[in-house]
């Protein structure tokens, strides 16, 4: 072998190793940024986990949230529902108040029993008059017909 061929072989696996160290050096790098993948996917997963969790909470915070509206709606319906009877009974009051003031001739069915009024008020519903037929006929405040046709229904 001469010289030349010699220089040939060396500076030929002078360049096979620089490759090798290149490759080397590239293969290094990637592997980093697959270690580096693998982390930020676990770290991906993780977070997914939470925001699943999150997901499922809000759901049932959701849930219990309609169902409080529900209750507070049917809590309002029943308070209207009372503050109407107690509308009525302090009109019977005043309208009670207002007659004694100007003596018996002018109590007019007021003046009439509650049980009584209650007794004629069921005869005319069972009739098939209707709230405002039966308190425009007794003289009656229409809430107060209501009134009492309403818990009739709840006994």
């Amino acid at each position: 072998m001469t010289t030349i061929d010699l220089r040939l072989l060396i500076v030929a696996q002078l360049g096979m190793d620089v490759a090798l160290i290149f490759l080397f050096v590239f293969l290094l790098r990637k592997m980093r940024v697959w270690t580096l993948m693998q982390k930020s996917e676990l770290k991906l997963k993780r977070v997914e986990s939470v925001l699943k969790d999150v997901d499922h909470i809000a759901e049932k915070f959701q849930a219990q949230l309609a169902e409080k509206s529900e209750h507070i709606t049917r809590v309002n319906e029943r308070m209207e529902h009372n503050m109407g009877r107690i509308q009525c009974l302090i009109e019977q009051a005043e309208t009670l108040a207002s007659t004694r003031e100007a003596g018996p001739e002018s109590m007019g069915s007021v003046a009439m029993p509650v049980r009584a009024r209650k007794v004629r008020i069921m005869t005319l519903a069972g009739k098939g008059l209707g709230p405002a037929e039966i308190a425009a006929q007794l003289s009656l405040p229409k809430e107060e017909v209501t009134l009492v046709l309403d818990l009739k229904k709840n006994q």
